[in-house]
């Protein structure tokens, strides 16, 4: 018999020889496509080493070769491409689900995905109305396509996926509402320009639509993206605000679920943070609530505290009125417990509490007398990121303005030598506006320090020259030990015979006038020929002025 044809069985119809063959080929091709997807690693590490679990293997190194060998396949991404366009939603279904799950693995295989026409593929899924099962995958692939890359959130949007997603936020189902939302989400949270689009797509009155859904996911989760889309700058912020966006939300701060909280809390703090005028957008009453919600949540749930924290730091720095009212509501021991507790980020209610320190000086002492100092303690000792040490140098740097037992209390406990060790003796790097915010607080500090063994140890410790040294720092330095040793000369023997006075001379040369002019009021506290003495060549010129 020829090559390629069948034995036909008597008494059997072509239909029974043919669906059978068809319908075991469409399985095969699901189960491909669901084998590849339980390849994607756990989240659970030590899942991953289980046999058993998808993906997983009894070796050590297991996952790292499966995503090797998923990185390096030549027909794999070409295969699952094909499954796309089948004409089975089951088949199509489970194509997406890998293709999203791999996306997510690695940027390598993010690359090789992410592509125009699998982006066309999940946005016509989307836009077409499909089952519901088939929009969920695809919005599942759109969302971890879009989701890392600013760069593939743009294709998406040239494919029209905005249209796509705002056309299925009017679906009755709310899982369908949530998925759309996640993708809004993550376009809007990569920059200006995306956020802008996904606000001239008209998404914003369908979302203010949602937040009066019954369903609490997805109210948090339009609550997350408009955050999102008011981070990015003053205008978008105000667009959010005149859409109504702010007035919607500000109910939720009342709410009994504290993850509606949480994310009520992040939206204002985003929306606030832009301009002075926006600290309006939240009334009194609303502050309260967010005290209540610290004062609340402080044990049972310290994220949503962080979140808080970040909203009272953004109404007390844009308004000293307004950091004064969150003082008389009491604010101020709940931020030192959250600092305290330590069981979240430190940074926002510490940067809050410098802001309010800054507007209501009185706010320092009562820190102090809750035990900031103690709390700030161990989180520079135990170098925490530095940003977050920077954030506690500028509060350390607050309270020391703002009052004298603190600018007393703060060396007493060692607190300048934490501050130095943590962050500019660390040899961490630092981008600009962490450096900014540690050079704020150690011109504060040391603008009220009269304490020699913190003046003397900095001046030893701290780089004077190369590009390590810091003259901003530097001259705040030389300035308050220029007002020490004036007003106690008893000092200045052990500052000359320890040579601290001879380091000091290192920055002689710098190109900071404000660090020159420092150094001039140090030695001008000291007798010139003392000053003179500590030229290295200083005996050479004498006898030369001898002979």
């Amino acid at each position: 018999m020829p090559v390629g044809f069948a034995t036909i069985v008597p008494g059997l119809a072509a239909q029974d020889v043919v669906l059978p063959a068809f319908a075991a080929f469409q399985a095969a091709r699901v189960e491909f496509a669901q084998e590849v997807a339980k390849l994607a690693l756990p989240a659970d590490p030590v899942a991953s080493r289980n046999a058993t679990a998808p993906g997983g293997t009894f070796e050590v190194d297991g996952p790292e070769k499966v995503l090797a060998a998923l990185e390096a396949s030549f027909s794999l991404m070409p295969e699952l491409r094909a499954l796309l366009d089948d004409l089975a939603p089951a088949v199509r279904e489970n194509a997406m689900l890998a293709i999203g799950r791999l996306c997510g693995l690695s940027d390598k295989l993010h690359g090789q995905i992410a592509e125009i026409d699998t982006l066309g593929v999940a946005v016509s899924t989307i836009g077409t109305g499909a089952s519901p099962a088939l929009i969920q995958a695809a919005l599942f692939l759109l969302h971890t396509a879009v989701r890392s890359s600013a760069e593939v959130a743009q294709t998406a949007v040239d494919r029209n996926a905005l249209g796509a997603l705002c056309e299925r936020l009017e679906d009755t189902d709310s899982s369908t509402k949530i998925g759309c939302i996640w993708c809004l989400a993550a376009i809007a949270s990569h920059d200006a320009t995306l956020a802008g689009a996904v606000v001239e797509s008209g998404s914003l009155p369908l979302l203010l639509l949602c937040l009066k859904e019954s369903s609490l996911p997805l109210r948090r989760l339009t609550l997350s993206c408009l955050g999102s889309i008011a981070k990015h700058s003053k205008a978008l912020a105000e667009v959010v605000n005149k859409e109504g966006g702010v007035t919607a939300t500000l109910g939720f701060l009342a709410s009994k679920d504290v993850l509606l909280r949480r994310q009520t809390c992040r939206m204002l703090a985003c929306a606030l943070q832009h301009h002075d005028g926006a600290v309006e957008w939240v009334p009194a009453a609303s502050r309260a609530h967010v005290i209540e919600t610290m004062h609340t949540f402080a044990t049972v749930d310290p994220e949503t505290c962080v979140f808080a924290a970040t909203l009272v730091q953004q109404i007390a720095k844009r308004s000293a009125s307004a950091a004064a009212g969150l003082h008389d509501l009491g604010v101020v021991p709940l931020l030192v417990a959250h600092i305290a507790a330590g069981a979240a980020s430190p940074a926002p209610a510490a940067a809050a509490l410098g802001h309010i320190c800054d507007a209501v000086p009185a706010a320092a002492a009562v820190a102090i007398e809750q035990g900031v100092l103690e709390a700030i303690l161990p989180v520079l000792s135990s170098l925490a990121p530095v940003h977050i040490c920077a954030v506690m140098c500028a509060a350390l740097g607050a309270m020391a303005a703002a009052d004298e037992s603190a600018a007393v209390h703060i060396p007493a406990s060692r607190l300048v030598h934490l501050m130095a060790e943590s962050t500019l003796l660390s040899k961490r790097k630092m981008g600009t506006p962490t450096r900014a915010l540690v050079r704020t607080g150690f011109s504060k500090t040391l603008s009220r320090c009269s304490d020699y063994a913190s003046l003397v140890f900095l001046i030893e410790a701290l780089p004077l020259t190369g590009p390590d040294a810091d003259a901003v720092v530097l001259a705040a330095l030389l300035k308050a030990l220029a007002r020490l040793l004036s007003a106690k000369g008893s000092l200045r023997l052990d500052f000359m015979q320890r040579g601290a006075l001879t380091l000091a001379q290192d920055v002689a040369k710098s190109s900071s006038s404000d660090l020159r002019e420092a150094l001039k009021a140090l030695n001008s506290t000291f007798p010139a020929q003392m000053v003179a003495a500590t030229d290295p060549n200083y005996e050479q010129r004498l006898l030369e002025k001898i002979s």
